[in-house]
């Protein structure tokens, strides 16, 4: 591993287990546990549904989530297959389990790009919208780090990939 590649993920794993290890408390387990199941890819293509079955801006709207959820879940997948990162609590010892272990690639984070997807549509279309949409993407990929799933870079990874297809798809 070239020098800064191995520096980078230096930091990501100790920003990673700041994240996991320093912060955990029980009712944060608990609590990031809810909030991660909103960025799953389900939740966000129902979103998208829910808006494209009324007509005119609605629809609009709701397409532009569809496309961006769908968009970006697939180069999720092609990545994971591609980069083959192994999940943080199977390559770190000292994490946690608090959450069923995935046995798939970690990088990049599915949750957070399906966040950040439909957040960015909504937002694009209703700034009103921007803070609170955003703010509930931002804690759906915390939680993935939170709960082990993956490393800090896979959700700034995801978050990325998300806001790209929101803005093509807009």
């Amino acid at each position: 591993m070239s020098g800064w590649r191995q520096a980078l993920h230096h930091y990501d794993a100790r920003l990673f287990c700041y994240l996991h290890l320093r912060l955990a408390r029980r009712w944060l387990d608990r609590f990031m546990r809810a909030i991660t199941h909103l960025g799953g890819v389900l939740p966000n293509a129902g979103v998208g549904l829910a808006l494209a079955a009324y007509p005119g801006e609605l629809r609009r709207v709701g397409v532009a989530a569809l496309v961006a959820v769908g968009g970006s879940h697939m180069v999720v997948q092609v990545l994971k297959r591609q980069v083959e990162r192994r999940r943080p609590y199977l390559a770190l010892a000292e994490s946690r389990l608090i959450v069923p272990p995935l046995y798939d690639y970690s990088f990049p984070s599915g949750h957070t790009t399906a966040s950040f997807a439909t957040a960015t549509v909504l937002a694009a279309h209703w700034p009103a919208l921007l803070w609170p949409c955003m703010a509930l993407a931002a804690l759906v990929g915390l939680s993935r780090t939170y709960l082990g799933h993956h490393y800090p870079s896979d959700v700034v990874a995801g978050a990325l990939i998300g806001v790209g297809w929101a803005y093509a798809s807009v």
